[in-house]
C-alpha cells in the first residue's frame, strides 16, 4: 500500500536516500506576450457543462481513497513521546518485477500490486533520535490477498538469500495476529553486514486490508511492538 510496505521498511533501513531525486528542469516556453488587439472580441456563448469530480492520476476512485485515508494511521495517532516524523510521499515509479524472496512472496498473493490498485494509501514515519521506521497502509482490492498463502510463502524465506546477498531469519508471530484474517512475522535481514529487524502485521476486515510495520537497525533500536499492534487495531476499528 504503496501499501507495502515491507519493501519500504527494508529500503529505509538499507540506507537509500529518499531525498535523492532528479532536479526537474523547467522547460516552459518563453513566448512573448501578444499585444492586445483593438478589435472587440466575439464572445462565444458560454457552454455550461456539468461539474465533474476530476479523476486522480492513477485512476483511483476519489471516494475510495478518501475512505481509506480516514482508516489510515495519522501522525496524531502515534505516541507523542517518540516524536515520530511523517515522511514525504514518494513519487510514483514504475513497478519493477521483484527478485527478492519477500517481494516474490507478496507478489504471488497480490499484495505487491496493492500500491498500484484502484484503492490504496500508505504513510511512513521515522524516529528523529533512532534508526527506526513505521509504515502503515490500507487498501481495497478484489480479490483480497490470501493471507494464509502469504504466511506460507514468507515462512519459506527463512534462511533464503536474495540475489543481492540479503539473508533472512523469519519467525511467525501468531500472538500478534489480532483477528482471524491476519498474519504477522518478525524478520531479521542482513544486507551486506547491515542488519535490521522488521515486525509486520497484516489484517483484513470486510473489504479492507490494513498493514502495520516497524523496522529498526539491530543494536541501535527495536521494533515497537506495542505501536504496531495498537495501530493495526485502530485501523480495524475504523473500517
Amino acid at each position: 500500500m504503496a501499501m507495502v510496505l515491507v519493501a519500504t521498511g527494508l529500503t529505509a533501513c538499507g540506507g537509500d536516500d529518499p531525498a535523492d531525486t532528479d532536479a526537474a528542469s523547467s522547460t516552459a516556453d518563453t513566448a512573448s506576450p501578444q499585444p492586445a488587439t483593438t478589435e472587440p472580441a466575439t464572445t462565444a456563448p458560454a457552454t455550461t457543462e456539468p461539474a465533474t469530480t476530476p479523476a486522480s492520476e492513477d485512476g483511483a476512485d476519489p471516494a475510495v481513497l478518501e475512505r481509506l485515508r480516514t482508516i489510515l494511521v495519522r501522525a496524531e495517532d502515534l505516541p507523542p513521546e517518540a516524536g515520530w516524523i511523517e515522511e514525504p510521499e514518494s513519487e510514483g515509479e514504475a513497478d519493477a518485477e521483484p527478485t527478492d524472496c519477500l517481494g516474490l512472496a507478496f507478489d504471488a498473493v497480490g499484495v505487491q500490486d496493492l500500491d498500484a490498485s484502484d484503492g490504496a494509501v500508505q504513510r511512513s514515519f521515522s524516529a528523529p533520535d533512532a534508526p527506526a521506521f513505521l509504515t502503515f497502509g490500507a487498501a481495497v482490492s478484489d480479490p483480497m490477498p490470501d493471507l494464509d498463502r502469504l504466511a506460507e510463502l514468507v515462512a519459506d524465506c527463512d534462511g533464503a538469500t536474495d540475489p543481492d546477498g540479503t539473508t533472512y531469519v523469519v519467525v511467525r508471530q501468531p500472538q500478534f495476529e489480532l483477528v482471524e484474517e491476519s498474519v504477522s512475522f518478525l524478520l531479521n535481514a542482513d544486507q551486506a553486514g547491515s542488519m535490521f529487524n522488521l515486525l509486520f502485521v497484516m489484517a483484513q476486515r470486510d473489504d479492507v486490508t490494513v498493514f502495520s510495520a516497524a523496522t529498526a537497525v539491530v543494536g541501535e533500536a527495536e521494533p515497537d511492538v506495542e505501536v504496531v499492534l495498537g495501530m493495526v487495531q485502530l485501523m480495524l476499528d475504523r473500517i
